[in-house]
C-alpha cells in the first residue's frame, strides 16, 4: 500500500491500513466546507471575511481553480451535474442578515445571487435534484429557524426572504 514518502501524501501523516492523507490543496485561508463529484473536488474558503473563495481541483489533483472569489464567508457548498452552489453567512456588522445563496455553471461564468439577505441557520445546503434545501434564522431569535426549500428551475431571478415568510408553520 502507500507510504507516507509517495508524492502528494502529507508528511508526517501515517497511513492506517494502507491509507493516507493526500495533500490536494495546501495553504487555504480557512477552508469550511467541501463537495465532490466524479471529476473535481469543491471547497469554499472563508477568507478573511469578504475575501472568500469557491474553489475547485481536479480528484487526480493538479492545479486549484477559483470559480468565485470576493465572497463574503463561504460556509456551505453542493454540487449537481451542472453547477456549483454555495451559501454565504454574511458580515457580523450587518448581523450576518446579508447571507446569499449563489450558484455558479460548471461551464463557467459569472456567479448569480438566487436568494439574498438570509441569516443561514447553519452551515449546510442540499440538494435532491429539484430543490435547494437551507435554514434561514429569522431575525435575531435564533430559535424561529425556517427550514426552506427552492427550486433549482427557475432560481435565475433573485428571491429576498426577509420581507415576506414563505414557509412557516406559525
Amino acid at each position: 500500500g502507500p507510504s507516507p514518502s509517495e508524492a502528494g501524501v502529507e508528511a508526517g501523516t501515517s497511513c492506517v491500513d494502507g491509507r493516507c492523507a493526500v495533500v490536494l490543496a495546501s495553504n487555504q485561508a480557512e477552508p469550511t466546507a467541501v463537495a465532490v463529484d466524479a471529476t473535481y473536488v469543491y471547497w469554499t474558503t472563508a477568507g478573511t471575511g469578504v475575501d472568500g473563495a469557491v474553489m475547485r481541483i481536479p480528484v487526480a489533483g493538479g492545479s486549484a481553480t477559483a470559480l468565485a472569489s470576493g465572497q463574503a464567508m463561504p460556509s456551505a457548498i453542493a454540487v449537481t451535474s451542472t453547477g456549483v452552489y454555495w451559501s454565504t453567512s454574511g458580515m457580523s456588522a450587518n448581523g450576518y442578515d446579508d447571507g446569499t445563496l449563489m450558484m455558479v455553471p460548471l461551464a463557467g461564468g459569472a456567479p448569480a445571487v438566487l436568494i439574498q439577505n438570509q441569516n443561514f441557520g447553519g452551515p449546510s445546503i442540499a440538494i435532491d435534484g429539484t430543490s435547494i434545501y437551507f435554514a434561514s434564522i429569522m431575525g435575531s431569535d435564533t430559535t424561529d429557524v425556517d427550514l426552506l426549500r427552492v427550486p433549482l428551475a427557475g432560481t435565475s431571478a433573485t428571491i429576498d426572504r426577509k420581507s415576506t415568510r414563505l414557509n412557516s408553520s406559525h
